[in-house]
């Protein structure tokens, strides 16, 4: 799916070759739309949300706001820290995924309030995600799976076993 995602500059080409590798990993699975969303898009919707309140559980060298233990509502460049790796507690994207997840749940808590105090939520979302954002699906479809997915009750994680490590110039494999 990675390389399927790099093998192109064009994001429309990168968003095609990834729903192709998707669709071919589930056995030739029709793919009826998609969503490809840049990183850079995490301070611009974390804030359109009033900030996504989670417990600090790493060491952030540097941040004097994001102290390990303290509950915090992450606001502009501190919502991109849940992403950080090499420089954060120990270093493992184990501990990064842990942070992912605490901030996904938070984050939809907070996405679903602001749903139900303004309809029309969903699609000005959609409409700042246009400069980060690369998509096949209109914003009615995109509105209607943002509630959507907002409102699950569970969600069903899937995990890959393997072996974790670490190569010769200190990066993480998997």
């Amino acid at each position: 799916l990675s390389l399927a995602h790099a093998m192109s500059l064009d994001h429309k080409k990168r968003a095609e070759n990834t729903v192709d590798a998707v669709s071919n990993l589930f056995d030739g699975q029709k793919i009826d739309g998609y969503a490809m969303v840049n990183m850079g898009a995490i301070v611009p919707v974390n804030d359109m949300v009033g900030g996504v309140i989670v417990k600090i559980t790493d060491e952030f060298p540097g941040s004097k706001t994001l102290i390990k233990g303290k509950t915090v509502t992450l606001k502009g460049n501190d919502a991109e820290i849940v992403r950080e790796r090499k420089d954060v507690g120990d270093g493992l994207n184990d501990n990064r995924m842990k942070r992912q997840q605490v901030y996904e749940v938070a984050f939809k808590q907070a996405f679903y309030k602001k749903c139900n105090e303004n309809k029309k939520f969903p699609l000005e979302v959609y409409n700042t995600l246009q400069d980060y954002m690369t998509t096949n699906i209109t914003a009615q479809q995109f509105s209607k799976l943002a509630v959507l997915m907002a409102s699950a009750k569970a969600d069903t994680k899937l995990t890959v076993k393997g072996k974790e490590g670490f190569d010769d110039d200190g990066w993480q494999t998997f």
